[in-house]
């Protein structure tokens, strides 16, 4: 009966299709949509054989045993080796700090003495839940053919894993010319080891660098000139040493993050990057007493950051910056447009948001590109004739914004809208405005806010470089005079007013 079967397959048409055909089927089917050859030599006697002849389907080797690794590096032959061991902790019973192997440990071993006559065909290497103790000794040889390289360490505690002291000798030998994308989970590896040169991708995630200072950082980038993408979350180092710094030239990266605990180490560091592909700034930082938000942020001495900035539009740029320094009261900006409705991000919580934002405004309008910005809404700004001053300046440099929303801010904030001089008109193109206030809203002001920037539209030629407010929705705790809202009513097209004492009755 078998014999009959084997017979009727081999009169079907796919039965007669190359076998280089096969293989490349077989390759996708187990690649693209992870689907293990076990099913494939299952099939037939023809599938079972190519199966067997094509190395890249043997390349994939887990944590499921000695035999299993065996098994892959003979049929892989001389292909490159995707490996990737991914241990689960041991939970809240499992001794971290113990010297002696865990069983998952011990079961990494096993396969790595296999693996390591085969060093030279490593591509990707991935260990979840190693300790460095134990795999840094194994990795003594060159690996000449890695490309990327994920340390993972996820037990939820204090214990920073880092290389065994006295460690002879660098992460494979000191070399892995081939080396381009790092990623370190609660796994420290010295600044000075080789794997952080020529990197394409950098990514540190709950790290502890310990002594190593944000000069010494620098020097990691300075290795990495085709740095694309930096992502630094939870990192501890020290800032930055006295003396001067070079600049750290990086033309192709197009993605930054950055979560460090020392304010003065994000500054330095993004004071000395230029990277005219910058498509992507995010920054977090936990504040201390006495710090600003835009403490985090280069000084406008800093040259590079500023060329940097300034030559990009923050719609391309996506800004995005939270600071947290305790306390219940909070200040969230976000401004955009449609192809990017959350370009610029800033988020900021503080027992007092004077402090908090005290020089942040002037900051931003000094150093970046705003003139991309369609939409702004503000959330929580707080009552201070140095702060609305300050504002005025950013919405001044905002020329394209057409919609401002401001939610519980202050009750002067039509005056920030008011021209200062015949060309220091706050977004001049403003047509949409909403105002939610819980504090009592001079109604005459706006009155007059509206009618200046009226009159300066009909004043400008036909409306090119001013727009008149189309739009107004008010949203207010206190009543307005109803002579007000009249007037308000006939200066602005579409305007509606919400009390939010007669929705409370």
């Amino acid at each position: 009966m078998i014999e009959i079967r084997s017979r009727r397959n081999q009169h079907t048409p796919i039965y007669h299709l190359p076998p280089e055909i096969y293989s490349r089927i077989f390759e996708f089917a187990c690649s693209e949509i992870d689907f293990g050859h076990g099913p494939i030599m299952l099939v037939s006697k023809l599938w079972r054989e190519i199966a067997l002849g094509t190395p890249s389907l043997w390349t994939k080797i887990n944590q499921s045993g000695a035999f299993c690794t065996a098994t892959c590096i003979l049929r892989s032959k001389n292909a490159p080796l995707e490996i990737a061991f991914l241990y689960p902790d041991l939970g809240e019973d499992g001794d971290m700090s113990a010297t002696a192997c865990t069983p998952h440990e011990e079961q990494f071993k096993e396969q790595v003495v296999l693996l390591m006559p085969h060093i030279h065909r490593w591509r990707c290497l991935t260990l979840e839940n190693i300790r460095p103790g134990h795999f840094w000794p194994e990795f003594c040889m060159a690996a000449p053919q890695l490309e990327t390289l994920d340390l993972s360490w996820n037990y939820d505690s204090d214990l920073q894993e880092a290389p065994p002291p006295g460690t002879p000798h660098d992460l494979f030998a000191g070399v892995t010319p081939r080396l381009r994308s790092l990623q370190l989970e609660q796994i420290s590896i010295p600044l000075h080891s080789s794997i952080y040169r020529g990197l394409v991708e950098l990514t540190l995630d709950d790290v502890n660098l310990h002594d190593a200072t944000a000069d010494e950082f620098l020097g990691v980038l300075q290795a990495c000139p085709r740095l694309e993408s930096l992502h630094l979350a939870n990192v501890s180092m020290l800032g930055p040493t006295p003396g001067p710094q070079s600049t750290v030239d990086l033309p192709r990266l197009s993605s930054i993050y950055i979560h460090i605990e020392s304010c003065r180490a994000i500054r330095h560091i993004l004071s000395y990057i230029a990277s005219p592909s910058l498509k992507s700034l995010s920054t977090s930082i936990n504040l201390g007493n006495g710090e600003a938000i835009h403490d985090v942020l280069p000084s406008n001495t800093a040259a590079d950051f500023t060329r940097t900035m300034g030559n990009i539009h923050i719609d391309r740029l996506n800004f995005r910056l939270s600071a947290f320094r305790g306390g219940t009261k909070f200040l969230n900006i976000v401004g955009g447009n449609k192809e990017s409705p959350s370009a610029l991000s800033i988020w900021g919580s503080s027992s007092s948001l004077h402090s908090l934002l005290g020089g942040l405004f002037s900051h931003l309008s000094s150093t970046f590109n705003l003139r991309a910005l369609e939409a702004i809404s503000v959330d929580g700004l707080p009552d201070s004739d140095v702060i609305l001053t300050d504002f005025r300046q950013l919405l001044i440099r905002c020329y394209e914004v057409r919609r401002l929303e401001f939610k519980g801010c202050w009750s002067s904030i039509p005056i920030s809208l008011r021209p200062v001089g015949a060309e220091d008109l706050p977004c001049p193109k403003l047509s949409e405005l909403s105002i939610s206030s819980s504090t009592p809203i001079d109604g005459w002001n706006l009155i007059e806010m509206v009618s200046i920037r009226r009159a300066v539209f009909e004043c400008s030629q036909e409306g090119e470089d001013a727009a008149a407010i189309q739009m107004l929705h008010i949203t207010h705790s206190h009543p307005l005079d109803e002579e007000v809202i009249q007037l308000l009513g006939t200066l602005v097209p579409q305007f509606s007013y919400t009390s939010l004492s007669e929705l409370d009755v």
